[in-house]
């Protein structure tokens, strides 16, 4: 887990009493593949990040480059809380599944 940040968009997980940006954390429930997107620079998005988020919203590239800066990276903040949500999600019901099993 990392530290207490700003939370962005306000979305959160309470961890005992300490509530958490849930984009900043880790599953325990995850199997590392080893695969990390590599970006221009440490506070750039990564080319296949922002590209992905492009297509998942339907917009072309003109239309993409025609935003501002902060509207493309709302979209892309969003999704990466989408993905962060899911993957709390999953990790539930993988705990859940496991609880359950131990129980049979």
């Amino acid at each position: 887990m990392y530290p207490l940040l700003p939370i962005f968009l306000g979305v959160t997980k309470t961890i005992g009493e300490v509530e958490y940006s849930v984009d900043r954390i880790e599953p325990e429930e995850s199997i590392n593949t080893g695969i990390m997107w590599k970006s221009f620079g440490k506070h750039a998005v990564p080319t296949f990040e922002e590209h992905s988020a492009r297509l998942e919203k339907g917009f072309s590239i003109d239309a993409w480059l025609a935003m501002t800066g902060l509207e493309r990276a709302f979209i892309i903040a969003a999704r990466r809380i989408q993905r962060s949500i899911e993957n709390q999600q999953t990790e539930a019901e993988t705990r859940k599944a496991k609880q359950e099993s131990k129980r049979k």
